[in-house]
């Protein structure tokens, strides 16, 4: 018992140390009032610390089997041998060791399936969590936004106090965003473990090893879709709908500097100022000039070919080991790209006009 209360605290301190930096996330300026959302941002925040202690439960278990395998090896162990077969253990347990570790508690491969299944099972729970928590934070935020509009419209609020209140309810939507996804950080880490482990039990069975290798691609394609720069809007293209002279001026009887043949794509210059029923254009060499805005239509914009994600081996093709383990190894992509949507979302608010007079 002595030994693994040792490995245990290791472990509690490593996370202790780490806590604080995570609790500073919530110490954004607010206006202090009590927060009608709360319960939902506390269930959100629960949520990630429950995947922390499921990080720290792999390491206590590690490191009882490093102390015992310590003492199995070494019938004469000192303690401090025993120790560091403990702290070796954690960081198995805690690491990218984690599939040795459930190796270790394995007999065989459907065992092995077995206790990664359950894992994943509760990893998955802990995302529906974050998901349900999340989605509940923010159309709380939502409301409240809403809420302080209108009494503002009704005289209730004046200006500066709805717009105050209005920044408030943005900062904290802006802090369970940030604190969602550090839980989807977490996640990630948990999911590479566990594709691991089905990577070990896929050896040698080509259809299991694309099974796993199709579900990291496409949860890897997600990862990069939230960690991509916002592209800019796409310059707006015009449509000739026949032949049209291109003008100096908006003006019919400005000098002529160019035509489109019908069809004929080309740029718009957006301008405030533009003559009614005139469209400003940039021609291919660079110089702008003028067409009737009845003699033009806005283009559709180009269609990217939409990547399809090539098809999974159907379950009836993977061996018995693999078919325990993929559907909450399916499902778990299926919580990530949900979180990584209601993200999106939250950051469109957050970014736009609905907290704003």
């Amino acid at each position: 018992m002595r030994v693994l209360t040792g490995g245990a605290a290791a472990l509690l301190l490593t996370a202790g140390y780490a806590l604080p930096a995570h609790a500073q996330l919530f110490k954004g300026k607010s206006s202090g009032a009590p927060d009608a959302c709360a319960v939902a941002s506390k269930e959100l925040q629960g949520a990630k610390g429950a995947v922390t202690r499921t990080v720290i439960s792999r390491g206590v278990l590690g490191a009882a089997l490093g102390a015992g395998a310590t003492l199995l090896t070494k019938r004469d162990a000192k303690a401090s041998d025993v120790a560091k077969g403990a702290a070796g253990g954690a960081l198995i347990g805690a690491g990218v060791g984690y599939l040795e570790a459930k190796r270790q508690q394995a007999q065989d491969a459907q065992a092995l399936a077995g206790s990664i299944y359950q894992d994943m099972a509760a990893s998955n729970g802990e995302a529906a969590r974050a998901l349900r928590a999340f989605t509940q934070a923010r159309g709380c935020r939502l409301q409240q936004a809403q809420l302080i509009k209108t009494a503002h419209q009704s005289g209730r609020l004046d200006a500066e106090t709805a717009q105050k209140q209005l920044t408030d309810q943005r900062l904290k939507l802006e802090l369970d965003i940030q604190q969602v996804q550090k839980f989807l950080t977490d996640y990630d880490r948990t999911m590479d473990d566990f594709e691991s482990a089905a990577g070990y039990l896929a050896q040698g069975r080509e259809t299991d090893l694309a099974y796993v290798g199709g579900l990291k691609s496409r949860r890897n394609a997600l990862i990069m879709r939230d960690t991509a720069l916002v592209a800019p809007p796409p310059t707006p293209r015009l449509k000739a709908q026949g032949a049209v002279n291109v003008r100096e001026k908006p003006d019919a009887a400005s000098a002529k500097i160019g035509a489109l043949a019908a069809g004929q794509l080309v740029d718009e210059v957006v301008e405030d100022e533009t003559k009614a029923g005139w469209r400003k254009i940039k021609l291919a060499d660079g110089r702008t000039g003028y067409v009737t805005e009845a003699r033009v239509r806005p283009a559709e914009p180009a269609q990217e070919p939409v990547k399809k994600d090539p098809p999974l081996p159907k379950a009836d093709a993977l061996s018995p080991e693999m078919r325990f383990v993929a559907a909450p190894m399916f499902e778990g992509v299926e919580k990530r790209s949900a979180l990584s949507t209601e993200i999106k979302a939250a950051q469109a608010d957050s970014a736009g006009a609905t907290f704003t007079l």
